[in-house]
Parts: structure tokens; C-alpha cells; sequence
């Protein structure tokens, strides 16, 4: 889907996904990203944010979140995000 620019079909999926009894901060976190390869930031940024609410230690959300904000010109606030995010997995680094 990603090839195709197409987001909104594996949207509907992992909103499906939310549903089931699958780690609620992943299925968020996917969403961010996809989110995200779409450039809709804001809808990232929320989902990045909600994914966190469930699991605080998602060093990919964190990873994503700092993108988004990268993207739209919070570098300070990306830094912080990314060094937060190789603190929770070194071996990333």
C-alpha cells in the first residue's frame, strides 16, 4: 500500500486490529506510521501520542513521534524524542 500511496485502506485494517486482543500500543504505533509515510503529521503525532499513553516504553513510537515533529520544524522536541527512544534500546543507536 505504501508503494501505491494508498493509507486508507490499511487504516480500516488496523482500526479492525484495535478491536482484538493485539497490543494496543503497537496497532497504534503502525498507525502513526502509517500516518506519517502519508505526511499527515497531525494524525501521526496522535497516534505516536496515543500509543504511548498505552505503553510508555514504545522506543518505535517515540522514534516515529520525533519524525513527525522533525518534519514539521520541532527539532528541539525531536531530539529530545530520539535520545528518550535509544535510552529504551541502545542497540538502535
Amino acid at each position: 500500500y505504501q508503494r501505491l500511496s494508498d493509507y486508507n485502506k490499511p487504516l480500516t485494517y488496523l482500526r479492525e486490529a484495535l478491536k482484538l486482543e493485539i497490543s494496543k500500543g503497537y496497532v497504534l504505533e503502525v498507525i502513526g506510521d502509517t500516518y506519517r509515510n502519508g505526511e499527515r503529521y497531525e494524525d501521526a503525532v496522535q497516534s505516536y501520542t496515543d500509543s504511548l499513553e498505552a505503553e510508555p516504553d514504545r522506543a518505535g513510537a517515540m522514534g516515529g513521534l520525533a519524525d513527525c515533529h522533525r518534519a514539521t520544524g520541532d527539532i528541539e522536541q525531536a531530539e529530545t524524542l530520539v535520545k528518550r527512544a535509544l535510552e529504551l534500546q541502545p542497540r538502535n543507536s
